[in-house]
């Protein structure tokens, strides 16, 4: 957004907006998570749309086992994805070389 030309309180506020779709998330999976203070937070960094969507059951209901075996495999995933974007991006070349304006126009 900075990049485009908007300033920092339009950046700030659409990363406030993008994100705050976890605090009805949290609040919605709170009654499923288990022990204390510590672990309860420890399992709710799991929440991320896919494993939270596997684990709901509907009618308030959470498959706590579910969601948290949900978010293993994602987390390996996520973190090789961006190490091969950070590390082999530059593989890629220029971007505007693929011809996807055509596609995608600006």
């Amino acid at each position: 957004m900075l990049a485009a030309g908007g300033d920092a309180a339009a950046a700030i506020a659409a990363g406030t907006l993008l994100n705050a779709r976890f605090l009805p998330m949290g609040v919605a999976l709170a009654p499923a998570l288990t022990g204390g203070v510590v672990r309860r937070a420890a399992e709710g960094q799991a929440i991320v749309d896919a494993s939270w969507a596997l684990g709901a059951r509907g009618g308030g209901c959470f498959d706590r086992d579910l969601m948290l075996g949900a978010t293993i495999p994602q987390y390996p995933g996520w973190v090789a994805g961006t190490a091969i974007g950070v590390f082999g991006g530059e593989a890629l070349g220029d971007p505007e070389a693929l011809g996807l304006d055509a596609i995608f126009p600006a």
